[in-house]
């Protein structure tokens, strides 16, 4: 589906709507700037309807307990409240502002237009995206996700309902990723192209976009836990299996491996065996999809038999597993509660982790030691956690040691 002028229309008009959203965009950076009380009106009108169960019954269509249940819905919403946008603001732009105030030859603008292409490992996110771009004043285009489920553009949907003048800042295409010359068509209307895709996605990104067009990048990353110490108390590690559930591994926070501060494989093999006994008491709290989890059973019996005379241990329970290995890599794990388990002498973490530098994002460090965790600043973490809150779902936070709202702006000189 499209998303026009705060209607849906069939894919099929693809074609039509580029051609009416060019027209519109000079229509709209012709006339009034937006205004930013508009944005947080109906951003925070569709908060509260969430949150007080109003749009319950609308909102279960798009859900799923496997991808997203009501329960992360509801707590990803609080996000949408003004307070929190108006924290968002001060934080990112107050700074600026208030410089502004002192030089009146200085002022903030919107870069103009923004072509998000948003990833689909959580359906809410390309709502989350063009929502950050209204912040900042722009106009949004934004290419959905191929495995989308429909839940941003209802959100989107509902925001124009709320605050009409949206609808000339929310543009949605469902356009597969196939469709060259549509998304080539898109890139050649913005100012700027957000994307939030993985390797792959970037570099096609960077060959076909415009040569003058801003690319800013969100792209695929990793995320692990470090424990300086053995001994950790039992809740921070239920807490921690927890969190490996509750996001099956999909985000580029999610942990994708435990890496202890050892040179002795046999200490992760009884920290693995103590870890996949919290796993599996907690397993059954939640749920997979079964053909995604046949296939990482067939993934980890492979796993088995090629490293047959290696030193790997499984430690396997009914909907997750613990994998030992015995080396100092930083990998993405099979997902879906299994995790790998490593050892990584403190000495070694720089180099460990120095070939990973465009693709690290969180760690969580038990205990919390200012000299353990400068050691991750300088190796390019991002996001500096405690094992018992890798993720949590404040999502207008920086992205990846950036905050989006100076990206989507440009300071004027007069």
């Amino acid at each position: 589906m499209l998303l026009i002028d705060g209607r849906l229309y069939e894919n099929a008009d693809s074609q039509w709507a580029i051609d009416t959203v060019s027209e519109r965009i000079i229509e709209t950076l012709t006339g009034e700037p937006l205004d930013i009380h508009r944005v947080l009106s109906a951003s925070g009108r569709l908060a509260g309807d969430i949150l007080s169960g109003g749009l319950n019954g609308v909102l279960e269509g798009f859900l799923d307990d496997d991808i997203m249940s009501s329960y992360d819905l509801v707590s990803i919403a609080s996000s949408f409240k003004t307070q929190e946008l108006q924290k968002r603001l001060h934080l990112e732009l107050g700074h600026l502002r208030k410089r502004i105030s002192k030089d009146h030859n200085l002022d903030i603008a919107p870069l103009g237009t923004l072509l998000h292409i948003a990833a689909g490992n959580m359906d809410i996110l390309p709502a989350f995206s063009v929502l950050e771009g209204l912040l900042s004043g722009n106009i949004n285009i934004l290419k959905l996700p191929s495995m989308d489920r429909g839940l941003s553009i209802y959100l989107l949907k509902k925001m124009i309902e709320y605050e009409p003048c949206l609808r000339n800042y929310i543009y949605v295409f469902d356009t597969p990723s196939q469709d060259f010359a549509t998304i080539q068509s898109l890139m050649d209307l913005v100012n700027a192209i957000v994307t939030w895709g993985n390797d792959d996605t970037i570099k096609a990104i960077r060959v076909s976009a415009p040569i003058n067009t801003k690319i800013i990048e969100f792209g695929h990353k990793l995320s692990f836990v470090y424990l300086a110490q053995s001994e950790v108390p039992n809740d921070r590690l239920t807490a921690l299996a927890r969190h490996i559930f509750a996001t099956k591994q999909l985000l580029c926070s999610s942990c994708q491996v435990i890496f202890l501060n050892t040179h002795d494989f046999e200490d992760v093999k009884r920290f693995g065996r103590h870890f996949s006994r919290i796993m599996k008491e907690v397993e059954h709290d939640y749920s997979s999809p079964m053909p995604v989890q046949g296939k990482v059973s067939i993934e980890l019996l492979t796993r088995t038999y090629e490293r047959i005379h290696s030193d790997d241990v499984i430690f396997r329970n009914d909907k997750s597993s613990v994998i030992c290995v015995n080396n100092h890599e930083l990998e993405g794990s099979p997902q879906l509660g299994n995790v790998f388990i490593k050892p990584l002498p403190i000495e070694k973490v720089t180099k460990a982790l120095y070939k990973h530098r465009s693709h690290l994002q969180t760690v969580g460090v038990y205990p919390r030691q200012r000299d353990i965790e400068n050691i991750f600043i300088r190796a390019g973490l991002t996001n500096i956690r405690d094992i018992d809150d890798m993720s949590s779902f404040k999502l207008l936070g920086s992205h990846d040691g950036k905050f989006p709202l100076l990206e989507y702006s440009r300071i004027v000189e007069f």
